[in-house]
């Protein structure tokens, strides 16, 4: 095996007399012994003129808050209505499951699922049904964020929409 293999280093010498130094590399090498210092300082001034690389990761959120704004101004869904402020996501009402009749999925997301509502099942009493029919509700005090009237008695109110 050694033989072999000192055979096909000499082969290879012969063929690529660049390697370990030797052909025409080590020729330049010998006749200037400064030029592997010089190329080293030339590769740091070269290295100092090149930009660090910006943080991708920071104008990705950014352009996608942006893209997420003009969405949102373009949204029937976000309008304020009669001059009122603009309404947030935390303006609308929750439904607990009871509530909901679903009907085909719309979408899926990591971590949500997007369904067609095809009937709310809350009492006509209920200051959510007055927000979903458009009412204006006469009392500032009620919490339209959360579902957790007491006296509604789960009669059926028909609607169509989508959560």
């Amino acid at each position: 095996g050694s033989c072999l293999r000192e055979a096909k280093l000499a082969e290879l010498q012969l063929t690529h007399p660049f390697l370990d130094g030797g052909g025409d590399i080590g020729k330049v090498r010998s006749r200037l012994p400064g030029l592997t210092a010089r190329l080293d300082r030339i590769i740091a001034r070269r290295t100092k003129m090149v930009k660090r690389a910006q943080n991708k990761e920071r104008e990705q959120i950014q352009r996608t808050n942006s893209i997420l704004e003009m969405m949102k101004n373009e949204s029937p869904f976000f309008k304020p209505r009669g001059g009122a402020p603009p309404r947030g996501l935390k303006d609308y009402p929750l439904f607990t499951d009871k509530e909901l009749v679903t009907g085909e999925e719309l979408g899926e997301g990591e971590f949500s699922t997007v369904s067609e509502v095809r009937q709310y099942l809350v009492s006509d009493r209920c200051h959510i049904c007055f927000l979903h029919r458009g009412y204006q509700h006469q009392s500032s005090n009620v919490n339209a964020t959360s579902h957790e009237n007491e006296d509604c008695d789960q009669r059926s109110t028909s609607g169509s929409s989508t959560v």
